[in-house]
């Protein structure tokens, strides 16, 4: 399988509902309330905020859909893309 690297929109990028390390949930808005609540994100957007995104940590993205404007669900990185979706 070919590893493609592009650079994408943090708009383009969606949570992962059924993400394996929490419950599954039904909308966007209620993945960040739950990682918010969970995982503390909050403190990684002010540290993203101060210090950048880590170069080596790489999102791992599939395509969600086909439509007038593609859409990749983050498969590994949702804590970090619910950061950046709060700031």
């Amino acid at each position: 399988m070919k590893r493609e690297e592009k650079l994408i929109s943090v708009n383009s990028l969606i949570l992962d509902l059924k993400n394996p390390r929490h419950e599954e949930v039904a909308s966007q808005s209620e993945a960040i309330k739950l990682l918010c609540d969970s995982e503390d994100v909050v403190r990684l957007a002010r540290d993203i905020v101060n210090n950048g995104l880590n170069p080596l940590d790489r999102f791992a993205v599939m395509e969600a859909g086909r439509g007038r404007t593609k859409k990749y669900t983050v498969k590994e990185g949702n804590r970090r893309l619910c950061a950046l979706k709060l700031i």
